[in-house]
């Protein structure tokens, strides 16, 4: 939840611009963000898109279109501060509002951020993007887009909370969502990557309550990971439910280690795991998988 606020917090509030002579910002720091939508390309004026890193993401978009481009929208961008995505979405307002995004669960499968590069120290930004965004709620309905974007005045605003965080160390999973459900039972921490897996640590206590130190799990631990792959079609919906027909889940066995619980900059636990998946017929799909985690 805190995540979906976020995103509607940093929407951008742009000034309008009518002249696109050049892709040069009044300033002359040489920001620009060029796109093709509908078969026409277009640099658009630096008043019109913005950029700004908080709570380990980068939020990027355009916000005010010249009206000389044909198609009037706006674009926003949700991406890790690696370059991999979360979120991308597409709004045309010269085609009835039309809503397009990023595919449920495996956004990186039809979309692809490419020559990611940001620099915290000097605020610089710079990213290629291609692919199909799809309509919401009508699968069938696409709109390719492509472009690349430069900005040199990216803003960083102080996070008011802990990211949950999970990476993996062999490079295979990007994790970009996060979701954080509680019950009876215990626990469970979701981390959804852009290719489509989902790796969850349930616990039948919170993470902050547990003594540090290693902890060996098999399938039927109360503190385990569990591994899933999306093998559904690919869709997008306004919910992003989860029918667990859509997902392959593995049989894992390893180590979760809880390293330490901190009080600052916000209370969090950090951490550290390595694991074995093998498929339904016993085939081992990941070996001696390592990664770390904070949250």
């Amino acid at each position: 939840m805190k995540h979906k606020l976020l995103s509607l917090l940093l929407l951008f509030v742009l000034a309008s611009c009518s002249s696109d002579d050049d892709k040069a910002n009044a300033t002359g720091d040489g920001s620009y963000f060029e796109i093709n939508v509908n078969g026409e390309t277009v640099s658009l004026p630096w008043s019109t898109f913005s950029a700004n890193e908080n709570c380990e993401y980068i939020y990027a978009g355009v916000m005010d279109v010249p009206e000389s481009f044909g198609t009037q929208f706006r674009m926003e961008f949700e991406l890790s501060k690696s370059g991999h995505i979360k979120k991308v979405r597409f709004y045309d307002f010269s085609d009835d509002n039309r809503h397009y995004e990023t595919v449920d669960f495996a956004p990186a499968e039809t979309f692809s951020i490419t020559n990611f590069n940001y620099n915290a120290a000097n605020r610089q930004l710079y990213f290629e993007f291609e692919g199909d965004l799809f309509e919401m709620g009508i699968p069938g309905n696409k709109k390719y887009i492509s472009g690349k974007m430069q900005y040199n005045d990216t803003n960083s605003i102080t996070c008011g909370f802990f990211p949950h965080q999970l990476t993996v160390d062999n490079g295979a999973m990007h994790f970009t969502n996060t979701v954080t459900s509680t019950s009876a039972d215990g626990v469970i921490y979701s981390f959804y990557s852009d290719h489509g897996y989902v790796m969850r640590i349930q616990s039948d206590t919170a993470i902050e309550n547990r003594e540090t130190g290693s902890y060996a799990f098999t399938a039927g631990s109360n503190f385990r990971i569990l591994l899933y792959k999306y093998i559904g079609a690919l869709k997008l919906t306004p919910t992003a439910n989860i029918n667990p027909s859509d997902w392959q889940a593995y049989n894992c066995t390893g180590t979760i280690t809880v390293d330490s619980h901190n009080l600052q900059p916000f209370p969090h636990t950090t951490g550290t795991f390595t694991l074995r998946a093998t498929d339904a017929g016993g085939n081992v799909v990941f070996d001696n998988l390592t990664g770390s985690f904070e949250m």
